[in-house]
């Protein structure tokens, strides 16, 4: 199997490289992950309304619900910047900007 992570400029390379390498420890159980890229080419995407995606997989991207309310969905979306003070790394940048 070949697997190939294209860096397109805004995602964390390194948490899927770690991702990739422990299923490759997992002793060839399948596993899903879902990201921004997935719902690009899947026919729809819900996770913030109904997006329309490039229909290169058939089906819909749905945001995971655990059954066990206890568990964490890891979060790796964009966040509103609420700056709590005025910083040289913030000029030009709005609160409420996407980071």
């Amino acid at each position: 199997m070949r697997v190939a992570i294209v860096d397109f400029g805004s995602g964390n390379l390194r948490s899927a490289s770690r991702a990739l390498e422990r299923a490759a420890r997992g002793r060839g159980v399948p596993f899903l992950g879902i990201c921004v890229g997935a719902q690009l080419l899947a026919t729809r995407g819900t996770e913030h309304g109904t997006t329309p995606g490039l229909d290169w997989i058939p089906g819909e991207c749905l945001r995971l619900a655990p059954a066990d309310p206890g568990l964490k969905v890891p979060h790796m979306g964009w966040n509103e910047l609420v700056p709590c003070r005025a910083h040289p790394l913030l000029d030009g940048i709005g609160a409420g900007a996407h980071a």
